[in-house]
Parts: structure tokens; sequence; C-alpha cells
């Protein structure tokens, strides 16, 4: 009977161990992170470079560059703790149907986080006030920056999901690049459209 028992007991620590293995699993050798880092450097990169895209588009004579870095700046910290909290939040309600650990959901947090603030302040470094660069080469900078990091955003995720890293990497820069384009013609429109109700008042 003891013998009995104790390969019971055998087994069920076995079946026991054997579950708990996924919740050991390593976050970051598993690619868990993969997610947050790229939509968070993606949102950081089109946040920011949405804001300058429609400074630019009032014109030149308009561009204040302190003011576009001191805005950025703020939104860019502002966006990064949002993002950063709501994938944190959305991680842990979806751990109920994934079986997702409150640690792996405060990883993700982290990574958004960080990925948001470094590649949006990398589209935002152009604008530092250090130098007397123009507001318009300071924008033309921006936007090569900023697809830099689209293109090197999408390689990453087309690396580690096994699909071709040139076309991860274009499709993500197409992406941003659409997005983008898409803020510059609404803030020109826009603009244009205040200027002829200003000139007919």
């Amino acid at each position: 009977i003891n013998a009995e028992y104790m390969g019971e007991k055998e087994v069920s620590l076995g079946i026991g161990q054997h579950c708990q293995e996924p919740e050991v699993e390593d976050y970051w050798t598993a690619g868990k992170f993969v997610k947050s880092l790229v939509f968070g450097g993606l949102d950081g990169v089109t946040t920011v470079i949405a804001l300058i895209s429609s400074a630019a588009a009032a014109g030149e004579e308009t561009i204040s560059v302190d003011a576009v870095f001191v805005l950025g700046f703020a939104t860019l910290l502002a966006d990064a703790f949002s993002m950063g909290l709501g994938d944190y939040l959305s991680s842990l309600a979806q751990g109920d149907l994934f079986s997702e650990s409150p640690r792996e959901a405060f990883w993700n947090g982290i990574v958004m986080f960080c990925s948001f603030t470094l590649f949006g302040g990398i589209a935002l470094l152009s604008f530092v006030p250090l130098t007397t660069t123009s507001p318009m080469l300071r924008f033309q900078i921006s936007c090569i920056l900023s697809a830099m990091c689209l293109f090197v955003l999408g390689t990453v995720k087309g690396k580690l999901h096994g699909t071709h890293w040139s076309y991860s990497g274009f499709q993500m820069l197409l992406s941003g690049s659409l997005s983008c384009f898409l803020s510059y013609l609404v803030s020109a429109a826009v603009h244009t459209l205040v200027g002829n109700v200003h000139s007919m008042t």
C-alpha cells in the first residue's frame, strides 16, 4: 500500500511540475517581449513625428524649435507611461485566458514604456535646441531618423517571427510613413482653412 501510495504521489508531483513549466519559461528567450517592443516603438515614433509634422505643415515661419521640443518631450513621456500602464493592465486581463503571469505582464509594461521612449526620443533628437539649424532641416532629419527606426523595428519583428527581414522592415516603414504623411496633410489643410477664415474677417 505504501509503495502504491508513493508511486501515486510521485506521479502527481510529476504532473504538477510539468504543469508549472510554462510559468517559469524565460520571458526573453521565448520572445514574449516582441509585441510590446514593436508596438511601443511604432507608437513612439508615429506619435512624435505626427506632432512634428503638424508643426512643419504650418510653415517654417511659425515653427518654434523650443516649443516643439518641450511639447514633444512632455507628450513622449506622458504617452509612454500611459502605453506602458495600459499594456501591463491589458496583459493582466489576458492572463486569465492565456495563462500569462503577473510577472510577464509587468515586463510587458516595462518593455512598452522603454521602447516607446527610446524610439520616440530618437525621432525628437533633431529638435534638441542646441544648434541654430533651421526648423525645416530639423524636420527632414527627424523624418530620416523616424524612417530608420521604423525599418529597424520591422527587421527585429521579422527576425524573431521568422519572416524575411527586408519585407518586414519595409512593411513597418510603409505603415508608419503613411500615418505620418496623413498627419502632415491634415495639419496643412487645417492651417490653410484657418488662414482663409482669418483673411475673411
